[in-house]
């Protein structure tokens, strides 16, 4: 779960936690404050969490007008109705392991193109590009390492 509690939100939240006593709580009379004495707070948050469902505690803070949001596991935001309509998990095909689901960058921006998704190289497959193009390596030095067996030519499948 994760959630926000600034300014006027925190007379909520102890409300909603059953803790108004905290209100009076000389180390939470701040944002600042209650930042820092964080882990004296959280105990009451995470005590009242506990004795609540999941959907129990976000309509609670629904009710409360607080900023309160669950953090999904990978499967359940490949599940998600919201994130297929997104496109979020598109399917490519990996060499080997057929059509997989894969994650896109969470933000989009409607004036850009999405990149198109593409399987991720295999074992050194981009060996010869790295020791050439980042680290100017010759062909016959590559060569070289290649007769040593330092590296082989990665196969795709």
């Amino acid at each position: 779960m994760v959630f926000n509690c600034i300014g006027t939100m925190f007379k909520r939240l102890c409300e909603m936690i059953g803790h108004t006593e905290l209100l009076d709580d000389p180390r939470f009379q701040s944002d600042a404050s209650r930042y820092t004495h964080r882990a004296v707070l959280m105990p009451y948050v995470t005590a009242w969490a506990n004795t609540l469902t999941t959907a129990d505690i976000l309509a609670t803070a629904q009710q409360f007008r607080l900023p309160f949001e669950k953090v999904s596991t990978v499967d359940e935001l490949a599940q998600d109705v919201h994130a297929q309509a997104r496109g979020m998990f598109p399917r490519v095909t990996q060499p080997g392991m057929g059509d997989i689901p894969v994650a896109r960058q969470g933000m989009t921006l409607s004036a850009h193109d999405r990149p198109q998704l593409q399987a991720a190289p295999a074992i050194g497959e981009h060996n010869e590009r790295v020791l050439t193009d980042w680290l100017g390596y010759t062909s016959e030095q590559i060569e070289a390492l290649r007769e040593q067996g330092i590296f082989t030519v990665a196969s795709r499948g």
